[in-house]
């Protein structure tokens, strides 16, 4: 059963909702499995802001990543259900502003262009994600677009141009998150957060049969 708390279920069209269920759909396939097992209890009691201190720097950075790598990979089997990336900027869009899909005050087209220029800001500063759960809206936003212009989203939907691999996009995604993704560590983390598996190319693959 999937619940929908306050009013987001009536500030939603029939796609951004379609996106909403799929992506706590995908939480439960790719996560779901994994809950009850000891190391993602200890990921998820290292989620905080009081991070006890007797633990590892390098084990807490592993968790906030693990947490955020979840959602982006929710919101891509959100995409899937969809079939569509638009549906999924214009969640983002009711999230940061508290509207609903027919009061947004732009398109998805100019929401995505200024989450690029935000992005690449960000890269130029060379900054990384600083939340614990959830990732910055023009983070996740732009995971998205990332992932609409992927091979495996056009083989999924048969959608989308198809112009970069799944591998590509991951890279792109990863080192956004991390200050050295192509390390072995940042592997085990996108492995335990569903995002990739190993040689696979597959959308999530933990916990997912």
């Amino acid at each position: 059963i999937i619940t929908l708390r306050g009013d987001i279920a009536r500030k939603l069209d029939d796609e951004t909702l379609v996106f909403v269920h799929g992506h706590e759909v995908g939480h439960a396939l790719a996560h779901k499995p994994l809950e009850e097992r000891l190391p993602y209890q200890v990921l998820r009691e290292l989620n905080t802001d009081s991070c006890p201190s007797e633990w590892h720097e390098r084990r807490a950075r592993l968790a906030r990543v693990v947490m955020l790598l979840r959602e982006i990979t929710a919101d891509r089997f959100g995409m899937v259900a969809v079939g569509q990336l638009e549906a999924a900027l214009r969640v983002n869009l009711v999230s940061v502003t508290g509207l609903a899909t027919d009061a947004l005050p732009v398109s998805e087209a100019a929401y995505l262009k200024q989450v690029r220029a935000a992005v690449a800001r960000f890269r130029q500063r060379g900054d990384t994600s600083e939340e614990w759960s959830h990732p910055e809206a023009h983070l996740r936003a732009y995971a998205s677009w990332r992932f609409s212009q992927s091979d495996l989203f056009r083989e999924l939907t048969g959608r989308g141009p198809g112009t970069c691999t799944i591998a590509e996009a991951n890279a792109q995604v990863a080192e956004l998150l991390v200050s050295e993704p192509d390390g072995s560590s940042f592997r085990r983390m996108a492995q335990a957060a569903g995002f990739v598996k190993p040689k696979e190319r597959r959308i999530a693959a933990v916990g997912d049969q």
